[in-house]
């Protein structure tokens, strides 16, 4: 993957999940790393560093992990 298209990547990670957990936030740094990008969120300044896990597919495991998840925030 080109650093480009993974840039592209980690950004629609970003944006998928603050909005998935409905937090505002504004991106202040956005170039080559580390981190991945600087955000500001409720006036506090954050870094954040996008990465990826890999693991065996476990459908039932997974989706425990995903319910528990979901289960933190609730609507």
């Amino acid at each position: 993957m080109t650093r480009e298209s993974q840039k592209i990547k980690e950004r629609e990670h970003l944006e998928k999940a603050f909005n998935l957990l409905k937090i505002k936030y504004d991106v202040l740094y956005d170039k080559p790393e580390p981190p991945d990008f600087i955000i500001s969120v409720d006036n506090k300044t954050i870094g954040l560093e996008i990465t990826e896990k890999y693991r065996k597919l476990d459908l039932e495991k997974q989706s425990k992990e995903l319910q528990s998840s979901i289960d933190m925030f609730p609507s």
